[in-house]
């Protein structure tokens, strides 16, 4: 068998970008097309091969994060965005749910020490993107239009996070995190059997969505859901004007849009770590997202 060299990786990666594979995807997917042609089977991914691989791709992209998620997220905290990794996982395994936020751990600490409301708002988030992203990955098989609802939504949701890592032309999230929100209703929606024209029916209007899902599937957390749906703003009127949103009140946005899909994904999934973290007695309850 060939070691894995730089010549190899390159002229996969030359194909995979001319199959518009993303570039973060293309490691894994070279190492799987490495395990192939070398007849290395396997249930998961050889792990020698793909650190070999891996290691080519950050000499060849120096600046690229090539780190594996199954949903790359963001969380606000004051007035600043923190990247936010969901791991791929096998099995049962323990996970540190602070530890997810690229943070220095120093920072985080002076969060909670000064401004608690923040730092809890933030753990929050993180467990909504940790059902989101599982609970996506759960239905990844499953190839209807309910499942290429969820992917234009979670595309998105990763979009929102992205533009407010920057400081400028942040305005546009008002459409990115409202697409996101009404996205991941009517794919629901779609998993329960409305149409169509059953969907396009209910319009633009994420309260009316997030009825029609409370009427299919009732939870405790019904009368947060509906009150979050009915505080973001007309989307569609914003599209033509500046929305005069400060960026913290787009933070806060993005934050509530993570919260409404991933309420809409725990409808339709077992997934609902956020039940547990609020039930737990030791937790401050959930903050308001107007903070």
């Amino acid at each position: 068998m060939k070691m894995i060299d730089n010549s190899f990786v390159r002229r996969i990666n030359d194909i995979l970008i001319e199959q518009d594979i993303p570039i973060g995807d293309r490691p894994l997917e070279t190492a799987l097309i490495w395990m192939e042609e070398n007849k290395i089977l396997g249930q998961y991914v050889d792990r020698d091969s793909y650190e070999v691989v891996e290691k080519i791709y950050k000499e060849i992209y120096p600046y690229e994060d090539f780190s594996l998620a199954v949903l790359k997220g963001c969380v606000a905290i004051q007035d600043k965005i923190y990247k936010v990794n969901i791991p791929i996982c096998y099995g049962t395994v323990q996970i540190d749910i602070l530890a997810l936020i690229e943070i220095d751990m120093n920072e985080l600490q002076n969060i909670f020490q000064n401004h608690p409301e923040q730092g809890w708002r933030a753990y929050y988030a993180v467990g909504d993107l940790l059902d989101y992203g599982f609970g996506i990955d759960d239905l990844r098989f499953i190839k209807d239009e309910g499942s290429q609802l969820l992917e234009q939504a979670t595309n998105n949701l990763i979009a929102t996070g992205r533009i407010l890592l920057q400081y400028e032309n942040v305005d546009v999230v008002v459409q990115t995190a409202c697409i996101t929100a009404e996205l991941s209703m009517k794919a629901v929606l779609a998993k329960f059997g409305y149409d169509e024209k059953s969907r396009r029916s209910l319009g633009h209007n994420l309260e009316n969505l997030a009825k029609e899902i409370v009427k299919m599937k009732t939870m405790d957390s019904d009368d947060r859901f509906l009150y979050e749906c009915g505080c973001f703003p007309d989307y569609v009127q914003n599209r033509y004007s500046p929305s005069g949103l400060s960026r913290k009140q787009l933070m806060n946005l993005a934050m509530r849009a993570q919260f409404v899909a991933a309420e809409s994904v725990r409808r339709i999934t077992d997934r609902n770590l956020v039940k547990e973290m609020e039930s737990d007695p030791c937790n401050l309850e959930r903050p308001d997202f107007d903070l």
